[in-house]
């Protein structure tokens, strides 16, 4: 209808990057006392533990957990598309993963799995088995922003739900483990991604690095002169 498309001489504005608020080591402490003995003593757990996604979170199911072998199979993310909730397969190979678990989670899920039974018989044909371990009182599934909201629901300093992902990214490196093995926890494509999450650490880290490097190396000798 007209010769020109005016935004063409538009700028656009710069993206502004997200900036992850986290929780630090003390404040996942007191995280994980809220929520002791309520239902979202399990999803809070294994999020802070493992570094889900929400979607991933959401869409673990019983027949995903190797008691025996002490391990979790992420495969599927559950996402809402209009009122339908679906869970598809992960898009990407790294997302589709094998995840060490903590003996504390593996005796919580098994609590949890006893729980789920007894729930299922009780309610009887008013129990969706859908197999999944985080779902509502009927075993039907949240939805993704349902859960972030009941999620939201304490005292703490507010975050994302997503952002406990990044505090579990954080305590990675914290605790010493190899960035590698944190890239493959996570299901990041690139290991520049979990070094990005990790940015706000380093100073920090570097700090401790120097620390003990300073002491295994001058620890038995001191330089001349100092």
């Amino acid at each position: 209808m007209i010769k020109k498309n005016p935004a063409e001489n538009v700028i656009l504005p710069k993206a502004k990057k997200y900036k992850a608020e986290i929780y630090d080591q003390e404040e996942v402490e007191i995280l994980i006392e809220k929520v002791k003995d309520t239902d979202l003593e399990v999803p809070i757990c294994l999020d802070v533990a493992l570094g889900l996604r929400r979607g991933e979170l959401l869409a673990l199911k019983w027949e995903n957990i190797d008691f025996e072998n002490c391990k979790v199979k992420i495969r599927n993310n559950l996402v809402q598309v209009g009122n339908e909730i679906i869970t598809k397969e992960s898009k990407t190979e790294s997302s589709i993963r094998e995840i060490e678990l903590p003996m504390t989670l593996i005796q919580l899920l098994k609590k949890e799995r006893k729980k789920y039974l007894e729930k299922k018989i009780r309610l009887g044909e008013e129990f969706n088995d859908n197999d999944l371990i985080i779902c509502k009182e009927n075993g039907d599934p949240f939805k993704p922003h349902s859960f972030t909201n009941k999620f939201r629901r304490h005292n703490l300093k507010t975050i994302r739900l997503h952002d406990l992902r990044h505090t579990n990214a954080t305590l990675m490196l914290k605790y010493g483990i190899n960035p590698k093995v944190a890239q493959q926890r996570l299901g990041h494509s690139s290991i520049a991604t979990t070094m990005d999450i990790y940015s706000h650490v380093i100073t920090e880290v570097e700090k401790e690095a120097a620390a003990k490097l300073d002491s295994g190396i001058f620890s038995s000798e001191k330089i001349s002169g100092i």
